[in-house]
């Protein structure tokens, strides 16, 4: 099988399970992984620079084997909605959860069969808590960039709230705002779209992939004001939610528990 076109580019995340240096949700959330014993999800090695793109997804949504059951564990495969905005390097958006975690399952299949992962290796969603830790990186800031807002670093709607003149009113290619990369390298991670997480969102610990339970997105988006692209922010939408700011980004899990101590990033 061959490999998808425009395989992510992955990062080495900073602070991922860092739940001991950094206060609010990634804390909680830290212990209760480790107290879980949900080491079936494995431990986060990589996490993709930017949100899945149009050309990125396209290759799953033509490919020939879309509908596989293998894909989409017990649901049948919707129809993909045409993307809003189509250049290639912009986020894909209209992708609800159940899809997000079909592409990740394909997409695992393709890399593992090119020899571009581990045998073991997993590509799926973050959990809130790794998400988090490779924004905050440890740190406990406010925004990828540090604390408070800073005008024209996000592609947000600087204008509801008087934050400043910039809305442009749609997505923006990925990778546009270097000046809000996050510690550990990530763009976009406030702003663009809102990302889905892998967890749910009432029982943050819970990482079942089964069941119609709401799914927490983090980031903020083009669509909203810069106080929903904090990084603490979490709101919450049914698996099957689509929408035109909503898109989402890829971590690589190695089969280690995360039940072990953190991830060390001290490099």
């Amino acid at each position: 099988m061959p490999v998808a076109p425009g395989t992510p580019a992955w990062q080495t995340p900073g602070g991922v399970s860092a739940g001991r240096r950094t206060p609010g949700l990634l804390a909680r959330i830290g212990r209760a992984l480790r107290g879980a014993g949900r080491g079936a999800i494995g431990r986060v090695e990589r996490i993709a620079r930017y949100p899945v793109t149009n050309a990125q997804y396209l290759a799953f949504a033509q490919a020939p084997d879309y509908g596989s059951p293998q894909w989409w564990r017990g649901i049948k495969a919707p129809d993909p909605l045409p993307a809003p905005w189509t250049q290639p390097n912009r986020p894909r958006v209209w992708v609800a959860w159940v899809e997000a975690m079909a592409y990740c399952r394909w997409l695992t299949a393709r890399c593992r069969a090119a020899g571009l992962i581990a045998a073991g290796d997993q590509i799926r969603l973050p959990t809130e808590v790794e998400w988090e830790g490779a924004v905050r990186a440890g740190t406990g800031r406010e925004y990828p960039w540090g604390d408070g807002y800073r005008v024209g670093h996000a592609n947000v709607d600087e204008t509801s709230r008087k934050d400043g003149p910039h809305h442009l009113g749609q997505t923006t290619a990925v990778g546009l705002y270097p000046q809000g990369v996050s510690p550990s390298g990530l763009l976009d991670c406030a702003g663009n779209v809102w990302e889905w997480c892998l967890n749910k969102f009432d029982t943050p610990e819970d990482t079942d992939t089964s069941g119609k339970a709401g799914r927490s997105l983090r980031g903020g988006s083009w669509r909203y004001d810069p106080a929903l692209a904090r990084a603490v922010f979490r709101p919450r939408s049914d698996p099957g939610f689509r929408n035109l700011s909503v898109g989402f980004r890829l971590v690589c899990a190695c089969p280690i528990p995360l039940t072990t101590e953190p991830l060390n990033t001290d490099h």
